[in-house]
């Protein structure tokens, strides 16, 4: 059986791409011009896949959440990279959006809708999605014994407290 990974865009604009498990030759070989003595070549296996990035860091993506645009190159193309940045402001980068990331999950459970649920803002069809205070018994319950939403995700309004 084989299993599709589809691309990934976030709320930034931000495209990732699925890399599987793989092995390969990291180092360099002895006789490659510039080759540093810890470059020894050594077989990598990567045991689990991963998600990427497809291209740097822009210009618009840094600033969709940040004030300002600390890049050199601007000249009215904010879909160059990002540039004039140091370590400690990529980390901030990352902390800010590990923060908004937040954002997809919201998006998931709503499938998209601009409601606060999955389903038309009548709170009476909450016991057709989702397990809770009022339903539950207060135990929980197998999975997708409700149904689920446009996106086919169950549970996303209850059954255990996330």
């Amino acid at each position: 059986m084989s299993i599709k990974f589809v691309n990934l865009t976030n709320f930034v604009g931000m495209a990732f791409v699925y890399v599987p498990p793989c092995s390969f030759i990291m180092g360099s070989p002895e006789l490659e011009e510039g080759r540093q003595s810890n470059e020894i070549q050594h077989e990598v296996i990567l045991t689990m896949g991963f998600y990427i990035q497809t291209t740097l860091i822009t210009q618009n993506h840094w600033m969709e959440l940040n004030d300002e645009n600390p890049s050199y190159f601007k000249m009215g193309d904010e879909n160059k990279p990002v540039e004039n940045i140091s370590w400690n402001d990529c980390q901030g980068f990352i902390r800010k959006l590990n923060e908004s990331e937040k954002a997809e999950w919201e998006c998931a459970c709503t499938a998209g809708r601009k409601t606060g649920f999955c389903f038309e803002n009548d709170a009476e069809m909450l016991k057709e999605y989702a397990w809770f205070y009022g339903n539950s018994e207060l135990k929980s319950h197998q999975v997708k014994g409700k149904r689920p939403n446009d996106w086919g995700l169950y549970d996303i309004h209850g059954n255990v407290w996330e």
